[in-house]
C-alpha cells in the first residue's frame, strides 16, 4: 500500500512518471504510464533524490527502447544506472 502523500511526480518530465513509498518497503519505487501499461520498479534507495535520478533514466530508457523497437519488458529489467 503506498504511504499517503509520498506520490511526488518527477520535475521537468511528465506527469505520468512519478515516485512513490510503499509500507511493504524502505525503497523508494518508480511508476509510469506508457502505451496503456504500467511500469512499476523498486529503485531501491531510501534517498529521495537518487530515486528521482534513477526516474529519470528509467524514463529515458523507456523512450529508447520505444524509439529502437524494444518491448518495454526488456528495457526494465536492467541493474541501476552508472
Amino acid at each position: 500500500m503506498r504511504i499517503p502523500d509520498s506520490l511526488t511526480s518527477v520535475r521537468g518530465y511528465p506527469d505520468k512518471l512519478k515516485i512513490y513509498r510503499i509500507e511493504a518497503s524502505p525503497f523508494w519505487q518508480v511508476r509510469c504510464f506508457e502505451n496503456g501499461k504500467t511500469i512499476k520498479l523498486s529503485t531501491e534507495t531510501t534517498d529521495k533524490q537518487e530515486a528521482v535520478e534513477f526516474a529519470k533514466a528509467t524514463y529515458n530508457r523507456i523512450l529508447h527502447a520505444q524509439a529502437t523497437g524494444k518491448a518495454l519488458t526488456q528495457c526494465t529489467r536492467f541493474s541501476r544506472p552508472a
